[in-house]
């Protein structure tokens, strides 16, 4: 039977070959990323029920009329949402038992509509076990759980669920023969992914994520090389040569560091913790992570592309050969970072001003500074701003004269933190590669 809180245990205890030693660790690496895969090819099995709902929510009103006849402060109204089963599977880090736990819970399929609710929740509970929401997104794939059964702590190292997704894809327009985004209706797509834990945050782990992470770019380079595709804009080498590798890497950090976090751990010193959590990520999912990504504009996959901006480098560069199917060619990790590259081309010889290729190219890191801001915000809104502003156009200011004008010419502050993101992503990255102590904190605009 379907309904909210309703619960289904299964009540499945596995012992994981090889892990039965008390005081296994999670810095085991090549071990806890075999029995994540067990674990998931265990749960896909499965069958796990999803339905698309109705339900009755209270939403309060936004006038209310004067008089002594006042109409209620709420009202009711009947949203579409997906109520569905969730498998988790966790890991004890003591004794190497796994336990599988399915439970099954109904959200709202507008983001917007959700509730509001804050960590730590517990949101399931069945046969003598209780699953705690500790952080990270309440509704998606990547929230940090912790199940606990007798007592007894497991690490989740598998979640196995439907969901939703908005469908989108690249299609020709027949009579101008140019590639255009078209958006379908949501879908129902059941997916498997590691949530991040800090239980499973070791420096093994973490090493692990930045080595694959390093090996997709290197790969990514190799195959632009392999094309010998020169540079629109800087047409004596090659597209292989434009960006560099801890310019890129920096990025891809960038684009899934949220900015409240990052302002956070900059305030408090622990910014390079914050950056290892991304590559824990990485490590724990390989080739899947962040294939399930998508921001409420859409941005989708690994490198956070929009479809129509995927659409336009199709147009722009087939002499690339990115993967002309939009999801796929997100999801897949080399072909991404190969986009990504093409961007920052396409945006510097067929978008930028001569006034911002001039400014922006006159030292290395200013242009990445540019390719950035570009990235974020479009290449419009960058033109605009330089033109305004010139050298400056990087800075804050402090006095505003004019609200109008000022928000006209200027990034937005969106943009202002990811480069700030940025900046203290590459100095870092910079550091690990010099084998030096880098201080993230310390970065300056």
């Amino acid at each position: 039977m379907w309904g909210r809180g309703c619960l289904r245990i299964a009540g499945i205890v596995v012992f994981l070959f090889g892990m039965l030693a008390p005081g296994f660790q999670a810095s085991a690496q090549p071990a806890l990323i075999e029995k994540i895969k067990e674990a998931r090819n265990r749960l896909e099995e499965l069958e796990l029920n999803h339905q698309v709902t109705t339900v009755r929510e209270a939403a309060p009103v936004v006038r209310r009329s004067k008089g002594r006849r006042r109409k209620p402060a709420l009202r009711y109204v009947t949203l579409q949402a997906l109520t569905r089963d969730v498998a988790v599977t966790g890991l004890n880090l003591k004794t190497g038992e796994s336990r599988d736990f399915i439970f099954q819970e109904t959200v709202l399929l507008e983001r917007n509509k959700r509730p509001q609710v804050k960590p730590p929740q517990v949101i399931a509970r069945g046969s003598n076990c209780e699953l705690t929401w500790r952080g990270g997104s309440r509704w998606g794939f990547n929230r940090d759980l912790l199940l606990t059964c007798n007592g007894e702590d497991f690490v989740i190292i598998n979640l196995t669920m439907w969901t939703a997704r908005t469908a989108r894809s690249v299609v020709v327009d027949q009579k101008t023969g140019k590639r255009t985004c078209r958006q379908g209706l949501p879908e129902q797509i059941i997916s498997s992914y590691v949530p991040y834990s800090p239980e499973l945050h070791t420096p093994d782990v973490a090493d692990a994520g930045r080595r694959y992470l390093e090996r997709v770019i290197v790969q990514a380079l190799q195959d632009l090389d392999d094309l010998n595709i020169r540079s629109k804009t800087f047409t004596d080498e090659n597209l292989s040569e434009l960006a560099s590798i801890e310019f890129i890497h920096a990025l891809l950090v960038d684009e899934h560091t949220d900015p409240n976090e990052f302002k956070k751990n900059q305030t408090n010193g622990s910014l390079s913790r914050l950056i290892e959590r991304y590559w824990v990520e990485v490590a724990l999912n390989q080739d899947s992570a962040f294939g399930l990504s998508v921001s409420p504009a859409g941005a989708t996959g690994i490198s956070q592309f929009i479809c129509p901006t995927y659409a336009r480098i199709l147009d722009e560069s087939p002499e690339v050969r990115l993967d002309p199917v939009f999801v796929r060619g997100m999801q897949d990790h080399v072909n991404a970072v190969k986009a990504s590259i093409t961007l920052f081309d396409s945006d510097m010889s067929s978008w930028w001003t001569p006034t911002v290729k001039k400014v922006c190219s006159v030292a290395v890191e200013m242009l990445e500074d540019c390719w950035a801001a570009s990235y974020n915000g479009g290449p419009n809104r960058l033109n605009r701003v330089i033109a305004k502003r010139g050298m400056s156009w990087v800075k804050r200011e402090a006095t505003i004269r004019n609200a109008r004008r000022y928000f006209a010419s200027r990034l937005k502050e969106e943009t202002f933190t990811y480069l700030d993101k940025l900046r203290s992503i590459r100095e870092y990255l910079v550091a690990l590669e010099m084998n030096r102590q880098p201080d993230p904190a310390s970065s300056e605009p």
